[in-house]
Formats: structure tokens, C-alpha cells, sequence
């Protein structure tokens, strides 16, 4: 059994002229919405840290936390997570510009792929982000000369 198809060129009303060089992405749609999710996630996140700030301020010590707010807390970061770049990616779908006369099956795979575009932009340069602060907070002098080993942040026993 062999299938066959036929595959026609598919060919712009009269009077509509399509450029040559259309590009599959536009990446201004695409870093707008990584920045959209990344400004979305940091707000989430600080409003996330006030409130484990406060839920833990009233326990005497860490060791006090129950585990159901280490449990709550993890959710809270995949909801966020899922809420800002659910937000930016739609932001970057909505803003493209779009074809002519392209059909809805055409024009739901382009809003995909630009929200999967700014998705990925943006955790790229949030990982960027966390890995320089990170390096300048490994690099940074502590302005004093006290050896390592004299200091300590543990609690004592």
C-alpha cells in the first residue's frame, strides 16, 4: 500500500504582495515577552520571600518550620514559575504581527512558538542573571583580614 499525496504551491490572493524575506520569528515580540515574565517572576518571587519572611518570623529557629511549609513553598515556585512565563509567552504570541491571510492552524503554531521563544530568552537570562550575581558575591572582599577560620555562621549547640 502506498500513500500519496500531492503537494501544491500555495499561492497569495491577486493583489496581495508577500515579501520574500518574512521571517518565521520576530524577536521583538519574543524579548518583550521574556522580559514581561521575567519582571512578572521577580515580582512573585519578592511577594513569595515577604510572606515565608513572615510565616518564619514568628518560629523561634529554622529547625522549627513544619513541612508542610517546605511543601507549600515548592508549590508556590512552580505556580509562579508556570503564571510568569504562561504570561510572558502570551504577551509574545499576542504582540506578533500577524499575516495577512494566514489560516488559524498556521497562526496558533506562530503564537506557539514565539511564547516557547520568550519562554526559553528568558530563563536563559535568568540563569545569566543568578550566575553574575553569584560570581559577584564569591569575588567580593569582605574588607576585613580575620581568617576564614575564626569566623562562623552556625548556631551554637
Amino acid at each position: 500500500m502506498t500513500i500519496s499525496e500531492s503537494v501544491e504551491a500555495i499561492a497569495a490572493p491577486e493583489g496581495i504582495a508577500i515579501p520574500e524575506n518574512i521571517s518565521y520569528v520576530s524577536w521583538t515580540p519574543v524579548v518583550l515577552g521574556a522580559l514581561v515574565a521575567a519582571a512578572f517572576s521577580s515580582i512573585l518571587l519578592a511577594f513569595g520571600a515577604a510572606i515565608g519572611l513572615a510565616v518564619t518570623s514568628t518560629a523561634p529557629t529554622w529547625r522549627d518550620a513544619s513541612a508542610a511549609l517546605a511543601l507549600l513553598s515548592g508549590l508556590y515556585l512552580i505556580i509562579q514559575a508556570a503564571v510568569s512565563f504562561g504570561t510572558g509567552g502570551y504577551i509574545a504570541g499576542r504582540v506578533r504581527p500577524g499575516m495577512a491571510d494566514a489560516d488559524r492552524l498556521e497562526t496558533e503554531r506562530r503564537d506557539g512558538l514565539h511564547g516557547l521563544a520568550a519562554w526559553a530568552t528568558a530563563v536563559v537570562l535568568g540563569a545569566l542573571l543568578a550566575a553574575l550575581v553569584g560570581s559577584a558575591g564569591l569575588t567580593r572582599s569582605s574588607g576585613s583580614n580575620a581568617p576564614a577560620a575564626t569566623t562562623s555562621a552556625a548556631e551554637p549547640l
